[in-house]
């Protein structure tokens, strides 16, 4: 390696020396885990971007009364005659495509003998 490569590394390693030195100071431990090690707590350090912070933090809420809903309820009709006419109706078709087709094939079809 060169000297300028060592440079260029010894710098590096300086300024992730700086930028590591105080994120060193800050505890990230949850609250039980700080306190089951017996170190001092340090101060409490809001790390949320300012829109993530809550702006209501000490506001007393206001209790808000829930609205009376009514429920309807449908009456079961019954028997749905669209419905069953529909289905009649498709029945009837693959029923007249089925007897055409066979006699289409009696008609024109091969014989047998």
């Amino acid at each position: 390696m060169t000297h300028r490569h060592l440079r260029g590394i010894a710098i590096a390693l300086a300024v992730t020396a700086a930028l590591a030195a105080p994120a060193a100071a800050q505890d990230l431990r949850s609250p039980d885990a700080a306190d089951a090690g017996g170190k001092p707590a340090v101060a409490n350090i809001d790390l949320r971007s300012p829109d993530a912070v809550d702006p209501y933090a000490g506001v007393p809420a206001r209790v808000i009364e829930r609205a009376t809903v009514a429920s309807i309820r449908e009456v079961d009709p019954g028997f749905d005659w669209g419905d069953a006419s529909v289905g009649a109706g498709a029945l009837l078709t693959v029923v007249l495509l089925v007897t055409g087709g066979a006699v289409l094939l009696k008609r024109h079809g091969p014989t047998l003998g």
